[in-house]
């Protein structure tokens, strides 16, 4: 339990009125372990940024509550500007108690301007170090210096050289640590002078792909000259990979992908380690080194306590080895032991996460997206900075299956450059619920009306950008299947030259809900179409177009053996493989009682009250008993983690 968030909640008495407005100038009131901290205690948060949405969540949610002598507790988060509370309704401004949190108050001694900048998280580990704080005012350098100390673990002055600079890049990347632009432009003046002026130090700094590709370069530039007997003569812009401080993280980056070992012909190495670091004749893991994987992934899933950037930082290790394991052929007892022994124990921890603290996520600001709707938020405010910004949304593709394709875009094109990310889509994880998410930048809650449609891409797209800066910004929108055929329409909606454009790709999904084979036919069929020519040429098209590149998918998928249909025609609205969608609340909780421990409810205050999703649990379908389906709908890791990935080309930067 974080003493920060306790302090801020603090002021907040239930038992005093049922109704209090916050004005939160600097989001604090929008972490997801107050909001966690809060619902413990029967309190729920509004946020007012969208007056008519707001509104419509209030009388919904709030004043049905507050009318009927209910004991819960509303808190209402509010930006308030130059206009204070006072840009609040009137009839909620004279109804609720006012509080004000401030950064300032909190940190009197710091900079505001480089704390506005930290995610909450870093400013509740500061707070728990105030007393290593200096008793002056600190100016901007000085706190963003005080902030990589004790947040980052960066001490600036012991960054001396190149080597230095490299091996605090490696353990930033390597955590998923994105630091704030205020820090980053902070580490750029303290390195530019020990690389020598290096050219693209600020992406190496906040780009994790571009300092990879920098990185895996350096590699075979060391190597293969040692391997030969050469002596390598050291300059200011050289490193060395006999450090210990940068030996000791080898191990880990080829183990997770991050850097490629080096095809050669050289049987000599410079060092026994080496070997990590250098291509075997098969190139496909073992089933005893898979094995292995799978035994330290088991002892590593996050435990119930743990947020959602431990389980997003999981995620990519464990899609890795689904992608490794379901790449190669295996028998049934390897596969069982997958299934039993990983699957199982990370869905069980998983969805505990999902149900106790998915939904506090709603709230926090786009800084990074975290939740399915936050991408486009996230879009408008790199729009904001003056870029033009493209998503590229690819239907069904799981953050596995996204593995297979960044290796077959990393054969083709072999100076793109890749920074992974991902977050979490919505529950039920179905395309018209996920993909309204995406392109309108809104909770389902909002959109009940179209819930049920997929059609609405462009039109989610275009009302989003009509209002996301305050004016209108020109956007379009395609939707195409994804095959070779479709590019020059793709090519001629590029070269529209809009300020956001949103390309929808069907191909992914309809290979998902073709599959007869399982994942494992899957893998090979999204990787034979990612090695065709259209997602290539199409993300190469964009980026010369002078693009910033996003992927992202709407949902994933998980492999499901169904254990009987459920025959209720018109009483269900809408009956899939692994979620059914009910519309009347009496039928709804009569099915699930039926079905006991084969289903879960999926309802929440994301979704429209009119809205009840029942889940199947586990690996079940509601499909012909014993039948193995690849479908999607549910909370498992697998359908819920989806990529989003920044594609560049730092050459061309």
């Amino acid at each position: 339990m974080s003493h920060f968030e306790e302090h801020l909640i603090a002021k907040i008495h239930p038992e005093v009125s049922p109704l209090w407005a916050v004005a939160d100038s600097d989001g604090l009131f929008r972490s997801d372990e107050v909001a966690r901290l809060l619902a413990a205690r029967g309190v729920e948060i509004l946020v007012y940024d969208d007056p008519m949405a707001f509104r419509f969540r209030y009388e919904h949610e709030a004043r049905p509550r507050l009318e009927s002598g209910d004991p819960g507790c509303h808190v209402i988060v509010v930006d308030p500007g130059n206009d204070g509370l006072r840009c609040l309704p009137a009839d909620i401004y004279l109804a609720s108690h006012h509080i004000e949190v401030a950064l300032g108050d909190l940190f009197p001694s710091l900079s505001r301007k480089i704390l506005r900048e930290l995610e909450p998280a870093v400013l509740s580990g500061l707070w728990d170090k105030k007393h290593q704080f200096p008793g002056n005012m600190l100016g901007d350098r000085d706190t963003s210096d005080l902030v990589l100390r004790l947040a980052y673990r960066i001490e600036p002055a012991f960054l001396n050289s190149l080597q230095d600079i490299v091996q605090m890049l490696v353990g930033i990347h390597f955590s998923g640590t994105r630091l704030p632009d205020v820090l980053a432009l902070r580490l750029e003046q303290i390195a530019d002078p020990l690389t020598g002026q290096m050219k693209g130090l600020r992406d190496l700094i906040q780009n994790p792909g571009a300092f990879w590709q920098y990185l895996q370069s350096k590699w075979e530039r060391w190597l293969i000259p040692l391997a030969d007997g050469n002596v390598q003569d050291f300059t200011a812009a050289e490193i060395t990979f006999e450090d210990p401080q940068l030996r000791c993280w080898m191990d880990n980056l080829f183990l997770e992908g991050l850097l490629k070992p080096v095809e050669t012909t050289l049987t000599k190495l410079p060092q026994p380690w080496c070997a990590v670091g250098v291509a075997k004749k098969n190139g496909d893991a073992s089933g005893a080194e898979l094995a292995a994987m799978r035994k330290l992934l088991a002892g590593e899933i996050p435990d119930v306590a743990a947020g959602y950037k431990d389980w997003l930082h999981f995620a990519h290790r464990y899609s890795a080895h689904v992608a490794s394991t379901f790449s190669r052929d295996q028998d049934a007892e390897e596969t069982a032991a997958f299934w039993n022994d990983l699957w199982a124990p990370v869905n069980e921890r998983f969805g505990q996460f999902v149900h106790s603290r998915l939904e506090s996520l709603c709230n926090l600001p786009p800084t990074r997206p975290v939740l399915a709707h936050h991408i486009a938020r996230f879009l408008a405010r790199r729009a904001g900075g003056g870029a033009k910004v493209a998503l590229l949304v690819l239907d069904g593709l799981s953050l596995s299956q996204w593995r297979i394709v960044r290796g077959e875009l990393e054969r083709a094109m072999p100076t793109l450059c890749i920074s992974e990310d991902a977050c979490f889509t919505m529950v039920p994880s179905v395309t018209n619920v996920a993909r309204q998410c995406i392109y309108s930048g809104e909770l389902p809650v909002f959109f009940e009306a179209t819930i049920d449609r997929t059609d609405l891409d462009g039109k989610r797209w275009k009302t989003f950008w009509d209002g996301a800066l305050g004016k209108s910004m020109r956007s379009v929108h395609l939707n195409v299947e994804g095959s070779d055929t479709d590019f020059s329409a793709v090519a001629d909606t590029i070269d529209a030259g809009a300020a956001a454009l949103g390309l929808t790709v069907r191909m992914p999904d309809e290979i998902v809900h073709g599959a007869t084979m399982g994942w494992r036919g899957i893998t090979g069929q999204i990787g034979l179409w990612a090695r065709q020519s259209f997602l290539g040429n199409t993300i190469k098209a964009i980026l010369e177009a002078g693009y910033e590149l996003y992927l992202t998918a709407d949902h994933g998928n998980l492999e499901s053996v169904g254990d009987g249909t459920i025959p209720q025609g018109v009483l269900v609205e809408r009956s899939g493989q692994r979620v059914r969608i009910y519309r009347d609340h009496t039928i709804f909780e009569h099915t699930a009682a039926q079905l006991g421990a084969r289903s879960e409810r999926g309802a929440s205050k994301m979704l429209p009250p009119t809205y009840f999703p029942l889940i199947h649990s586990g690996r079940g379908a509601f499909v012909t008993s014993g039948q193995t389906i690849v479908s999607h709908g549910g909370t498992s890791l697998d359908e819920l983690v989806i990529p989003f990935v920044e594609l560049s080309n730092p050459l061309k930067s």
